[in-house]
């Protein structure tokens, strides 16, 4: 039951973890196509600047162009005025031809030629501005036609740009959706995991007590084989009990008759013993008369032992007989003949 559980938990977390690489892949798609459109929002908004920066040069080329016209206006009119002067002053030369003495026709003609050189300087100038002038157009009309176009081209790029959006926040709402499953796929696998720890510390626990069983199971077998044992010595020890019953009764029975020996053995000793004690008593009487008897012999002999010399006791000391008490006391405390 536990494999299967736990095979099913496998299956699962390999269905999830598979999930989760897909929903990663395309996380990973969206994030790159998220970073793909900023930049291309980023390269049009500088396209869109460019555009604004042209209009503003369009602009200041128009006010350069309406000022090129209002110089050329007025460099016509002094071309004109010019033309009137040239025209005014050959009509002078022409009407005035008769040189005088001093020189005022002269210094006419000089002033003359001098403001016809400064008319052509004024004329090349204005030749050159004209020139300039429709270059300028040219250029603006250039511009204007690449405003145009530039001016297309950004309400393209914004409508690209629109649906780029559009795409982005489809992108960003899927990527959410992606995330909140990820994360509830990740809550399931975190409790699968959780449950197959469970599930795991369980077959573990199960494996333990497995063993503990087995090796109480082993025990239980050694115990029974011991009191198999046991049960064998006792057998032998009842046998040895038996025969050593047998044998101790056997003892016993030699210990008792021994025993009846050695009683029937005392009580002759304590009738010998009455009997030496009734004979002490006559020996101890015995004793007192012989003590008597002494004791008046040495009353008698007493002024003849005075006049024997000291050194003659001191060589040969008087010895007593031993009494008959003395002698039983030494037989009977096995010292006899010591004295």
């Amino acid at each position: 039951m536990l494999k299967a559980i736990e095979n099913e938990n496998r299956r699962r977390l390999k269905r999830y973890e598979l999930n989760n690489r897909t929903l990663l892949k395309k996380s990973k798609e969206h994030a790159r196509e998220r970073k793909q459109a900023e930049q291309r929002v980023e390269e049009l908004l500088k396209e869109h600047a460019k555009c604004a920066t042209l209009r503003c040069e369009m602009s200041s080329a128009r006010e350069r162009c309406l000022l090129m016209e209002a110089d050329l206006e007025t460099f016509k009119q002094e071309a004109a005025t010019l033309r009137s002067e040239k025209d005014r002053l050959i009509n002078l030369l022409e009407n005035n031809c008769l040189l005088t003495t001093d020189r005022d026709v002269w210094g006419s003609l000089k002033r003359a030629f001098k403001e016809l050189h400064e008319l052509k300087k004024v004329r090349k100038e204005n030749d050159r501005l004209h020139d300039q002038l429709e270059r300028e157009a040219e250029k603006v009309k250039q511009l204007e036609s690449s405003i145009g176009d530039w001016m297309r081209a950004a309400e393209i790029k914004t409508a690209e740009t629109e649906d780029v959006r559009a795409e982005l926040a489809e992108k960003v709402r899927q990527l959410e959706e992606s995330q909140h499953t990820l994360v509830r796929i990740t809550q399931e696998n975190s409790s699968l995991e959780q449950n197959a720890s469970v599930a795991g510390l369980q077959e573990k626990n199960l494996t333990e007590k497995l063993h503990d069983l087995e090796r109480l199971v082993r025990v239980q077998e050694i115990r029974l084989e011991t009191a198999h044992e046991r049960l064998k010595l006792y057998e032998q020890s009842d046998a040895l009990i038996a025969a050593a019953k047998e044998t101790f009764f056997s003892d016993l029975q030699s210990l008792q008759d021994a025993i009846l020996l050695e009683k029937q053995k005392k009580y002759e000793l304590e009738e010998e013993v009455r009997e030496l004690r009734q004979n002490m008593e006559c020996v101890s009487s015995l004793k007192l008369e012989m003590d008597n008897l002494n004791s008046a012999l040495q009353i008698a002999n007493y002024p003849q032992q005075q006049q024997q010399p000291l050194h003659h006791q001191q060589q040969h000391p008087q010895r007593f007989p031993l009494s008959l008490m003395d002698e039983l006391k030494d037989a009977t405390n096995g010292r006899y003949g010591s004295r």
